[in-house]
C-alpha cells in the first residue's frame, strides 16, 4: 500500500469517526449508513491491497502464501456485497 492509499484509508476512518460523533447526538440512520459505507470501502481496500502485496512477494520469487487467496476472496465478497462488479472482476485476476 503506498502513502496515498494509506492516507485515503486514514481519511476515511477520520470521516467515520466524525459521522459516528454526529450520530451520537442526532440519532440519524443516514449518518450511520454513510459510516457503514466508508468502513466497507476501507475494509475492501485493506483486503485487496493485502492480497496484492502477498502476490507481489510471490511473483518476486517468494513462496506461496495461503493468506493471499483468503484476502482476495474476502475483497471479492465485499465487492459483490456492495454491487461493485468491477471490484469483483478484479479479484478474479
Amino acid at each position: 500500500m503506498d502513502d496515498e492509499q494509506h492516507a485515503g484509508i486514514a481519511d476515511q476512518l477520520r470521516r467515520v469517526t466524525a459521522l459516528q460523533d454526529i450520530e451520537a447526538y442526532r440519532c440519524d440512520q443516514q449518518v450511520l449508513d454513510a459510516a457503514d459505507r466508508l468502513l466497507a470501502s476501507s475494509r475492501l481496500a485493506l483486503f485487496w491491497r493485502g492480497g496484492r502485496t502477498i502476490h507481489a512477494r510471490f511473483v518476486r520469487g517468494g513462496e506461496s502464501d495461503a493468506r493471499e487467496l483468503s484476502l482476495i476472496e474476502r475483497a471479492a465478497e465485499l465487492s459483490r456485497g456492495a454491487g461493485d462488479a468491477r471490484g469483483d472482476a478484479e479479484a478474479l485476476f
